[in-house]
C-alpha cells in the first residue's frame, strides 16, 4: 500500500525532469546556468542601487529633554533651591535634622522632601507640555492651538539701537521671564515667580550676569520680596569643572529668609 502512495510523486518528478531537458539544447543544463559567457562581454547590465542605511534614531533623553527643556527646568531648580551649587548643597538637609533654609527659618527633612517632591512633578509637567508642544506643532489639524499657545508665551521686542526684549512665560513652572538684551552684552533678566512654592507669594528676581572673559563672570542677583542680595563671582577652571565665590546679604529687617550676611566658597563639576 505504501508503495502505490509514493509511486505517483516519483512519477510526476521523472516526468518534470524530462520536459525541462527537452525544452534546452543543451544536455544538462539548468535555469540560472550560463554556458556561454562570448556575449557578456558588450553587454550592459544595470546597477544595483542600494538603498541608503537610515539614520539612527536619538536617544529617548534627548527626545524628552531638548535645550529648551533643560533651560527651564535649570532655571527653576536654580529658582527653589539657589543659584549656585554651593547654595544648594547647603540648603539640603542632613539625616534627622533642621536645617537653615533659603525660603524658611526651619524646614525639616520631610518638609525638604516636599519640596523635591514637587520639583519633579514640575519635571513631568514640562516634559509632557513639551511633547504636546511637538505633537500639536507637526499636526495639520492641531497646529493653531500651538500657534495662539506660542502667541501667548512668547513676545519680543526689538529696537534699531540693538535694544531687544523678550518675553516668555512658563506654563508648567507658573513663572514669567523678561529678557533685556542690549549692545554692552550685560544679561538683564527679571523673573517673576507666580506661583507660591516658597513663600507663599508673588517672588521677582533682577538677575545681572557679564561676562568678564573666558574664564570670569559676575552675577547679581536680587530678590524683591525677600529683599536679599546676592553677588556671585565664578573662575572657569575647566571645561566642566568651576570655582565660585557668593556674597550673600539681606536687605531688609524682615523678610521670609534668615536675616544674615553670608560668604561661600565652593568648587563645582559639571558633566
Amino acid at each position: 500500500m505504501r508503495i502505490w502512495v509514493i509511486f505517483p510523486f516519483l512519477l510526476l518528478s521523472t516526468l518534470s525532469f524530462r520536459a525541462q531537458a527537452e525544452e534546452s539544447d543543451v544536455v544538462g543544463a539548468r535555469p540560472g546556468y550560463v554556458f556561454d559567457v562570448d556575449k557578456e562581454k558588450n553587454q550592459h547590465d544595470q546597477e544595483l542601487v542600494l538603498i541608503e542605511e537610515p539614520a539612527p534614531l536619538p536617544p529617548l533623553k534627548e527626545k524628552l529633554f531638548n535645550e529648551k527643556v533643560t533651560k527651564d527646568i535649570q532655571q527653576q531648580y536654580e529658582q527653589r533651591f539657589g543659584f549656585t551649587p554651593m547654595e544648594q548643597t547647603m540648603n539640603a538637609p542632613q539625616k534627622n535634622d533642621y536645617f537653615i533654609y533659603n525660603g524658611d527659618p526651619t524646614v525639616s527633612r520631610d518638609q525638604y522632601i516636599k519640596y523635591q517632591r514637587s520639583f519633579g512633578e514640575y519635571v513631568a509637567r514640562k516634559v509632557g507640555e513639551n511633547q504636546a508642544d511637538l505633537f500639536f506643532k507637526n499636526s495639520s489639524s492641531m497646529k493653531g492651538v500651538y500657534q495662539f499657545k506660542d502667541t501667548l508665551s512668547n513676545a519680543s521686542i526689538k529696537s534699531d539701537s540693538g535694544y531687544k526684549l523678550n518675553y516668555h512665560y512658563n506654563l508648567s513652572g507658573n513663572t514669567s521671564e523678561v529678557v533685556f538684551e542690549n549692545p554692552y552684552h550685560i544679561e538683564t533678566k527679571v523673573i517673576a515667580q507666580l506661583g507660591t512654592f516658597r513663600y507663599g507669594h508673588m517672588e521677582q528676581t533682577v538677575n545681572l550676569g557679564y561676562n568678564i572673559n573666558t574664564l570670569y563672570r559676575l552675577d547679581t542677583y536680587y530678590k524683591f520680596y525677600d529683599g536679599l542680595f546676592q553677588l556671585v563671582a565664578t573662575r572657569k577652571i575647566s571645561p566642566g569643572l568651576s570655582a565660585s565665590l557668593t556674597s550673600s546679604q539681606t536687605t531688609r529687617d524682615e523678610g521670609p529668609s534668615i536675616r544674615q550676611s553670608l560668604m561661600m566658597v565652593g568648587v563645582s563639576w559639571t558633566q
